[in-house]
């Protein structure tokens, strides 16, 4: 069992496993969280992009809900860092708990579960 995006909401249970990624444009994109610790009062995101990508990077919460946009319409290559300082859109902190960082683009989604601990 997993968590996944189901293209509008995030679906704890087992994926579809018939649909088919663009493998040229997604095989060799990471993106990982590279500090998260308890406490920490921001989380750290690498995005490693071996060919150019316009990604859009979004934070939501157990409910699906988008809780802060990270970065929409700028374009990458190579390895980036991202910070989210574990706050929502209206710049208030979140509290403790599970969150999703979505990362998408032209042919290709990632998902990485972030806790987060006060």
């Amino acid at each position: 069992m997993s968590s996944y995006w189901d293209g509008n909401n995030f679906v704890i249970g087992y994926p579809d496993l018939t649909g088919v990624e663009d493998g040229a444009a997604s095989s060799n994109l990471r993106f990982y969280v590279a500090n998260l610790r308890p406490g920490v009062q921001s989380v750290s995101f690498v995005v490693d992009a071996p060919s150019r990508i316009v990604p859009r990077l979004a934070v939501y919460d157990l409910a699906g809900r988008r809780i802060q946009t990270l970065t929409e319409r700028r374009e990458l290559t190579g390895r980036h860092g991202i910070i989210w300082d574990c706050r929502n859109a209206q710049g208030e902190s979140v509290p403790s708990g599970m969150y999703f960082a979505r990362l998408t683009g032209a042919g290709f989604t990632r998902v990485l579960r972030v806790p987060v601990v006060r």
